[in-house]
């Protein structure tokens, strides 16, 4: 057996100050390790759930965020800058292009998914099954349609009338 009696007790003293600070400081890491975590699988997520739908708020949202949340990571970033230059890339504006920028963010997706750790249990092919109602497409397609009615009615309307009512009691 050691014999603690021949350690002094000064060390003892700093052992019990140290002990807790040391604690804390393991503790924040951890926090931290988490919050980053959360975050790029917050990414992830949404990056996965709008990959039909790519023109949204939430998407381009998140688009925007990728070189913070994941600067660690080099695949991720590096598919990113491929993918933001094939979507600023205006001779990509065609059938073909259309697909090779799908292609592109599904590659970024599953790197995405290898940053969080989950990479493994999905693959390209699980990324290209996107559910989509055609319910859904038809009443995004008649929104659009009548946005676009509208604005053309108004543009060329140089007057409406508008009489004020009487309450109706």
């Amino acid at each position: 057996m050691i014999d603690l009696s021949i350690i002094p007790n000064w060390v003892h003293l700093l052992a019990i100050i140290i002990s807790p600070v040391v604690a804390v400081l393991v503790s924040m890491y951890i926090q931290d390790k988490k919050e980053e975590k959360r975050a790029k699988r917050n990414i992830l997520e949404i990056m996965i759930s709008t990959r039909h739908n790519q023109v949204n708020e939430q998407t381009v949202r998140v688009m925007n965020m990728i070189d913070i949340i994941f600067a660690d990571d080099k695949d991720v970033r590096r598919l990113w800058v491929e993918y933001f230059l094939m979507l600023n890339n205006e001779g990509l504006n065609n059938e073909n292009g259309n697909k090779l920028r799908k292609d592109k963010n599904m590659e970024l997706i599953h790197a995405m998914a290898n940053a969080v750790g989950i990479g493994a249990k999905i693959n390209l092919l699980d990324l290209s099954r996107i559910y989509c109602p055609q319910g859904l497409v038809n009443q995004n397609e008649l929104a659009q349609s009548l946005a676009v009615e509208l604005l053309r009615v108004l543009k060329s309307t140089k007057s409406l009338h508008v009489e004020a009512q009487q309450e109706i009691k």
